[in-house]
């Protein structure tokens, strides 16, 4: 039995050793259904999807939505994909290629859809697939407005809430619970509950009001920290071989050999039931123009142990990159170019990188 995160609240960590009580062999399935509730933390799994099994700890890519999607839908590291915001496409193969039938659920003005995402999806209900298929869907109850994005809903354009965070939090996480039971009843209710296989997990967790770094913490994308970085995943009705650890781009991988479909020839991820991870990789994005993007490697030992990736050469290239941008933008009032004494004052990724 371990524990992933520091300073949590409501971690059950006998969550984490809970059987099924039921089952289904690798013939049966046809499908995937993977619900992916956007910020959950791994401390606020609801009690009634731990209980349909193991909690595994998962190393997500990023702390930011399309870095973190992009990775599990293309198998690949951050640093092997081409999206880093939401203006950005995804230019690699994607999973979604191996399913002539298949589905990225969002909310319907989604940036993820529209841009990340382009040609590669189609945006369906459930009722309309047909078989086989695999079906993704990015859940927002537990993103900002906590609670107030339910299915196929529009994000509100003032994200603001007011009252305690925490509160309002596990509100998103009691909607997130009722979503995702909806769901799997309307899979019962289809005829497609036997033949799909489930998997509940997040792209990433949040901040509720942490202090760290001198400051207390709300939402997400930086800085590094487990709290961020390592979210939780349940295959639903699945017995795992005990698995203690995941990435974020293992999922389709373990998913596909379980269903005995191959999966893409070039991708970072790996199938659970032949390998767990020992390290992995996410990034962050710090909000510069242009965007100043942070590679950290993580280390698994009796939980996932951030590490810096060349720090010194990270640093050097916020330095270079930022004081680039400071002259283009200030460029009349930087009159020699080859001053060596200017100075950079407030660069975000220095306070991101601290873990």
């Amino acid at each position: 039995m371990f524990v992933i995160l520091n300073h949590t609240e409501n971690l059950d960590a006998q969550q984490l050793n809970t059987s099924r009580c039921y089952s289904l062999t690798m013939s049966e399935f046809k499908n995937i259904f993977i619900y992916v509730s956007d910020a959950l933390r791994y401390d606020y799994v609801p009690d009634s999807i731990a209980e349909e099994g193991n909690v595994i700890p998962t190393l997500t890519p990023g702390s930011y939505t399309p870095i973190s999607f992009s990775s599990m839908l293309s198998g690949m590291n951050p640093s092997g994909h081409t999206v880093r915001s939401f203006y950005d496409t995804l230019e690699n193969e994607t999973f979604f290629d191996i399913f002539e039938n298949h589905c990225y659920y969002d909310h319907p003005d989604s940036a993820m859809a529209k841009n990340v995402f382009g040609n590669h999806i189609t945006s369906k209900e459930l009722s309309e697939m047909e078989e086989p298929f695999l079906y993704v869907e990015r859940a927002l109850d537990t993103h900002t407005p906590y609670g107030e994005v339910g299915h196929g809903n529009d994000i509100p354009d003032d994200q603001s809430q007011e009252g305690d965070n925490k509160k309002l939090y596990k509100e998103g996480v009691e909607s997130t619970e009722k979503h995702f039971r909806d769901h799997v009843e309307e899979l019962k209710e289809l005829g497609l509950y036997k033949d799909t296989l489930i998997i509940f997990t997040s792209d990433h967790g949040e901040l509720l009001g942490k202090k760290m770094l001198g400051k207390n913490r709300y939402g997400h994308n930086k800085p590094v920290c487990r709290e961020l970085n390592v979210g939780p995943t349940v295959f639903v009705n699945y017995e795992e071989d005990g698995w203690n650890r995941a990435r974020f781009i293992d999922l389709i991988p373990t998913a596909l050999d379980i269903i005995g479909r191959e999966s893409l020839e070039r991708i970072d991820g790996k199938s659970l039931n032949k390998e767990l991870p020992e390290k992995g990789e996410t990034m962050i994005q710090v909000s510069m123009k242009p965007p100043i993007i942070a590679k950290n490697n993580w280390y698994y030992k009796d939980g996932w142990k951030p590490g810096i990736s060349k720090i010194k050469t990270d640093i050097a290239t916020v330095v270079s990159d930022y004081l680039d941008n400071w002259k283009r933008k200030y460029r009349n009032r930087y009159r020699d170019r080859n001053n060596k004494n200017e100075e950079v004052e407030d660069v975000e990724l220095l306070d991101g990188l601290e873990v």
